[in-house]
Protein backbone atom coordinates (compact mmCIF):
# COMPACT_ATOMS: atom_id res chain seq x y z
CA UNK A 1 0.00 0.00 0.00
CA UNK A 2 2.45 2.23 1.25
CA UNK A 3 4.43 1.92 -2.27
CA UNK A 4 1.63 2.46 -4.26
CA UNK A 5 0.49 5.78 -2.55
CA UNK A 6 4.11 7.17 -2.59
CA UNK A 7 4.09 6.79 -6.31
CA UNK A 8 1.20 8.49 -7.21
CA UNK A 9 2.80 11.10 -4.30
CA UNK A 10 5.52 11.62 -6.61
CA UNK A 11 3.42 12.52 -9.56
CA UNK A 12 2.51 15.72 -10.89
CA UNK A 13 -1.18 14.55 -11.57
CA UNK A 14 -3.25 17.84 -12.35
CA UNK A 15 -6.88 17.76 -12.91
CA UNK A 16 -6.92 14.45 -10.74
CA UNK A 17 -8.96 12.85 -7.98
CA UNK A 18 -6.78 10.25 -5.30
CA UNK A 19 -8.85 8.67 -2.69
CA UNK A 20 -8.27 5.78 -0.25
CA UNK A 21 -10.24 3.58 -0.12
CA UNK A 22 -9.40 1.50 3.61
CA UNK A 23 -11.53 -1.84 4.19
CA UNK A 24 -14.04 -2.07 6.57
CA UNK A 25 -16.04 0.79 9.22
CA UNK A 26 -12.96 2.78 8.15
CA UNK A 27 -13.56 3.10 4.41
CA UNK A 28 -17.38 3.72 5.24
CA UNK A 29 -16.82 7.54 5.46
CA UNK A 30 -15.25 7.75 2.06
CA UNK A 31 -18.19 5.82 0.43
CA UNK A 32 -20.39 8.78 1.34
CA UNK A 33 -18.32 11.26 -0.42
CA UNK A 34 -17.92 8.85 -3.72
CA UNK A 35 -20.62 6.36 -4.04
CA UNK A 36 -18.82 3.96 -7.10
CA UNK A 37 -15.73 3.53 -4.61
CA UNK A 38 -18.01 1.26 -2.26
CA UNK A 39 -17.23 -1.57 -5.36
CA UNK A 40 -13.83 -1.07 -5.75
CA UNK A 41 -12.84 -3.93 -3.64
CA UNK A 42 -9.05 -4.81 -2.62
CA UNK A 43 -8.11 -8.13 -4.75
CA UNK A 44 -6.75 -11.24 -2.59
CA UNK A 45 -6.33 -8.98 0.41
CA UNK A 46 -3.74 -7.14 -1.57
CA UNK A 47 -3.38 -3.17 -2.07
CA UNK A 48 -5.50 -2.69 -4.93
CA UNK A 49 -5.13 0.51 -7.67
CA UNK A 50 -7.90 1.47 -9.93
CA UNK A 51 -7.60 4.03 -12.55
CA UNK A 52 -9.98 5.63 -13.52
CA UNK A 53 -10.40 8.31 -16.27
CA UNK A 54 -13.68 9.76 -18.22
CA UNK A 55 -16.11 7.86 -15.93
CA UNK A 56 -14.50 4.50 -16.58
CA UNK A 57 -11.64 2.50 -14.92
CA UNK A 58 -9.17 0.09 -15.97
CA UNK A 59 -8.67 -2.97 -14.45
CA UNK A 60 -7.95 -2.61 -11.41
CA UNK A 61 -3.67 -3.95 -10.58
CA UNK A 62 -2.13 -5.39 -6.82
CA UNK A 63 1.52 -4.04 -8.00
CA UNK A 64 3.51 -1.42 -8.85
CA UNK A 65 3.93 -1.91 -12.35
CA UNK A 66 0.94 -2.13 -13.29
CA UNK A 67 0.13 0.95 -11.54
CA UNK A 68 2.99 3.04 -13.05
CA UNK A 69 1.51 1.88 -16.45
CA UNK A 70 -1.95 2.76 -15.52
CA UNK A 71 -1.09 6.80 -14.57
CA UNK A 72 1.37 6.17 -17.51
CA UNK A 73 -1.66 5.51 -19.89
CA UNK A 74 -3.49 8.42 -19.01
CA UNK A 75 -1.11 11.36 -17.69
CA UNK A 76 0.95 10.81 -20.72
CA UNK A 77 -1.82 12.33 -22.71
CA UNK A 78 -1.78 15.56 -24.67
CA UNK A 79 2.16 15.60 -24.41
CA UNK A 80 4.41 14.37 -26.75
CA UNK A 81 7.58 12.69 -26.15
CA UNK A 82 9.66 15.56 -25.29
CA UNK A 83 7.36 16.62 -22.90
CA UNK A 84 5.77 18.87 -25.09
CA UNK A 85 1.69 19.78 -24.76
CA UNK A 86 -0.12 19.02 -27.71
CA UNK A 87 -3.47 20.23 -26.46
CA UNK A 88 -5.28 22.86 -28.91
CA UNK A 89 -3.03 21.28 -32.13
Amino acid sequence: TKAMVDEVNSRFLPRSVVMFHAEGKAGRAIEGVSDFIKYQKAIGGKATAYVCENYQCKLPVTDLAGLKKNIDDISMKGWDDAGNSTFGR
